[in-house]
């Protein structure tokens, strides 16, 4: 069996060792947006692969039967076609949820202290206004979840610790609110209008592409802050940054964009109390573990011919 490893990350000498067992293996250097695909997934009988692609690798998989991508999204995948072409396709599951939680939680206290500002002024050689600076706060606020998946709950119980209140909208949420009797599940636009802190914790699908867009904006609160580590698509960008320069919400946290890396004239890394970081929310050293023993368990689940974490 040849095994193609088209990897985020390098892979540990263990998880490679494991794989060997399974077929002669290949590892091909990469990195995110890779255009150079096609030699390095050609020929492949299981491709072990990088989830952020800028091209259209399906049609070079001649060989291909398995693919075991190494994220839970697989967006960039044209996984309609892969099927039909009878490929089943792996993802990870439950591998980051407390690295990007534990972000999300950070980007509240920072945006709430107003951080940035504070760095700006102290390089200005200004000192400290306990007017301007630690006003704002987390405990008693109210934190909005859009999506409930194992992300969405991990932030939900980090939140519950810090005495924040919860609200969520998701779909189906009728399946949660046996387990959850603390959260209130609401409808759309009151997610928008409650919520102090607007966390994202979806799946771009296409009702949910770009639903994050002027008109959501302007029913938040002036004084809230959006969350964003999920994907890039959820936002329609231009209007978030019209939106934080123009006052209509007080800040954001952005680690996704919907190209990246993004360009370095990007409207978000220069709008008004926006922090930006290069999707890292789920990158620890546990994560990169915990990843690497999903992706290399779902390989040697398919060659025992058993289907696991198929979608």
């Amino acid at each position: 069996m040849k095994i193609n490893v088209v990897p985020i990350i390098d892979i540990p000498k263990v998880y490679l060792e494991r794989l060997q067992k399974l077929g002669e293996v290949t590892v091909f250097s990469t990195f995110f947006g890779d255009p150079d695909m096609e030699k390095k997934v050609k020929g492949a009988e299981i491709l072990v692969l990088q989830p952020r692609l800028s091209v259209d690798i399906v049609p070079f998989l001649d060989k291909c039967k398995f693919i075991a991508i190494m994220a839970t999204g697989y967006d960039a995948l044209n996984v309609v076609v892969a099927k039909e072409k009878g490929i089943k396709i792996a993802n990870v599951r439950d591998w980051c949820g407390d690295a990007v939680a534990e972000f999300i939680i950070g980007l509240c206290f920072a945006l709430s202290k107003e951080l940035l500002h504070g760095i700006s002024v102290l390089r200005e050689e200004k000192w400290f206004n306990p007017v301007e600076f630690g006003v704002g706060g987390i405990s008693s606020k109210t934190i909005g979840i859009f999506g409930f998946g194992n992300i969405g709950q991990k932030v939900f119980r980090l939140a519950k610790g810090l005495n924040m209140k919860v609200i969520c909208c998701t779909k189906n949420p009728e399946k949660y609110k046996e387990n959850f009797p603390e959260i209130e599940f609401v409808e759309f636009d009151e997610l928008l209008k409650r919520s102090d802190f607007l966390s994202l914790c979806a799946p771009v699908t296409p009702e949910t592409k770009e639903i994050f867009n002027m008109d959501a904006f302007k029913k938040m609160k002036k004084t809230s802050f959006f969350i964003n580590t999920a994907r890039g698509a959820l936002v329609k960008e231009n209007d978030l940054a019209d939106a934080l320069n123009r006052g209509i919400i007080a800040g954001a946290g952005v680690d996704v964009f919907q190209k990246e890396p993004p360009s370095a004239d990007h409207v978000l890394l220069h709008a008004k109390n926006c922090i930006c970081s290069p999707h890292v929310s789920w990158a620890t050293e546990q994560s990169f573990n915990n990843l690497w023993e999903e992706v290399v368990s779902n390989v040697e689940a398919f060659c025992r011919r058993e289907e696991r974490n198929i979608i």
